[in-house]
């Protein structure tokens, strides 16, 4: 895959990094609610470790939050449509 770009268990691909980040238009919802669902639970995970939480765990909750935006965002508008 090209540099910047992850696949998630879920079987989502998601290019670039941060706020810019976006999802292959071919997602289905129950794709994206999983992939909201895992999101999820990986930064309730991180901020489990409160204080003890390292800077590349802390960048990862970041990252993590922000696609959290990207994925509601998405989803919101699949169900207005």
């Amino acid at each position: 895959m090209k540099n910047g770009t992850r696949l998630f268990a879920s079987g989502l691909v998601v290019h670039g990094g941060g706020a810019e980040s976006h999802l292959r238009p071919h997602v289905t919802t129950a794709q994206l609610v999983e992939h909201a669902r895992t999101i999820e639970h990986q930064i309730q995970k991180l901020d489990r470790r409160g204080a003890h939480i390292t800077p590349a765990e802390e960048a990862r909750a970041h990252v993590l939050k922000r696609l959290r935006l990207v994925v509601k965002d998405r989803l919101e508008s699949i169900q207005t449509n």
